[in-house]
């Protein structure tokens, strides 16, 4: 469906992405977000995490940053800058298929590519926020009393970071967004379709806002195959 990050999501100190882990139990508090600032005491927050002790790691000048639209666009710029900075030994970059208007779909895997166990992960901004996080922290950063690069070594995590782009275009820059007339005139119906039987009321550009499907109206988490050969 549509993927647009509010201008709270995630956590942002100082220009900084933030990461606050709980060094004595499998919680973690990645991406607090707004309200808990790192010059409190953590620990008293509330009556689960007293007395816990938490280490702040933080990324300087962060690519990846909360917008209220993150696009597919800034997305695929922010790839490149990942890529730039951090470069290749720990995140491997493919193409796995092209949206109907033409988008490539891209899957980010971070960690051991030939590892036995592969994990997917499908998400928008927190998600790209997070695949820095775990580039800037790969050599030097730890999870419960373990090196992170250990855990990685030991997995393919697969970050899906926007599987219907053209959704996304769609629900935040209108019809323009699309370029295949032929899609266009298939939104424009889907409209009208809806208009007509009653399922929605609003002007058509708000009801662009709220899309769910894919460019030819389908939507994608009815129509997921979970069973992969």
């Amino acid at each position: 469906g549509a993927e647009s990050a509010g201008p709270g999501e995630g956590a942002e100190t100082s220009g900084s992405s933030t990461i606050i882990r709980d060094s004595q139990s499998r919680t973690d508090y990645s991406q607090i977000g707004p309200g808990i600032g790192l010059d409190q005491d953590a620990g008293s927050q509330n009556q689960e995490t007293a007395g816990t002790e938490f280490t702040a790691m933080t990324v300087s000048d962060p690519v990846v940053k909360p917008v209220e639209k993150y696009s597919y666009e800034q997305m695929k710029t922010d790839i490149e800058a990942l890529k730039a900075r951090y470069g290749t030994a720990h995140m491997t970059v493919n193409t796995i298929g092209t949206s109907a208007d033409g988008r490539e779909i891209y899957d980010i895997v971070i960690g051991n590519v030939n590892a036995g166990k592969h994990v997917l992960i499908q998400g928008a901004l927190l998600m790209m926020k997070q695949i820095e996080d775990a580039l800037a922290f790969y050599d030097t950063g730890s999870y419960n009393g373990r090196k992170l690069s250990d855990l990685l070594s030991q997995v393919a995590v697969h970050f899906v970071s926007m599987s219907n782009p053209d959704g996304v275009a769609l629900s935040q820059f209108g019809l323009d967004a699309i370029q295949s007339a032929e899609l266009r005139e298939r939104i424009q119906n889907c409209y009208a379709s809806d208009t007509a039987a009653g399922r929605t009321s609003l002007d058509f550009d708000t009801y662009l806002t709220r899309w769910k499907a894919n460019a030819r109206g389908v939507d994608l988490n009815y129509n997921f195959d979970a069973l992969w050969n």
